[in-house]
């Protein structure tokens, strides 16, 4: 599967600043839409953003998209996202972070960020991951 290959080459690579890229860049952004049984029939979307990851930083946005769900509900290049849903992002695996950030389309995750020093709660309604033959 091509999407596994790029997460492992992903995992391997560091940005110019250092920052290990997560498999939540692809993640996040892979332009496919998935089908859920699991979730009675529903899509699955995000919040559609990329992040990444350094020891020093922890968990940081790199782009939003204006089009997209996340700057839709405030979020920005450079906030760490500190909790997830009131869960701490530290310490938890990368596939933990990635499922807390997906969801149903429609529904809402609640992000506590840290931007410019001071603590925001940033509300996303997730929404569906586009393919690269949409606009």
């Amino acid at each position: 599967m091509r999407a596994v290959r790029e997460f492992q080459a992903a995992r391997n690579r560091r940005s110019t600043h250092g920052m290990l890229v997560l498999p939540l860049l692809l993640a996040l952004l892979i332009p496919v839409l998935l089908h859920s049984s699991a979730c009675g029939g529903s899509w699955n979307g995000g919040i559609i953003a990329r992040l990444a990851w350094s020891e020093v930083g922890g968990l940081r946005v790199v782009d939003v998209p204006r089009d997209g769900a996340a700057w839709a509900g405030g979020l920005r290049p450079g906030d760490r996202i500190i909790l997830i849903d009131g869960e701490a992002v530290e310490g938890r695996s990368e596939r933990e972070v990635v499922q807390d950030l997906r969801g149903e389309v429609g529904s809402e995750v609640v992000l506590e960020v840290m931007r410019d020093g001071e603590t925001e709660f940033i509300r996303v309604e997730r929404a569906p991951y586009r393919s690269e033959t949409q606009p």
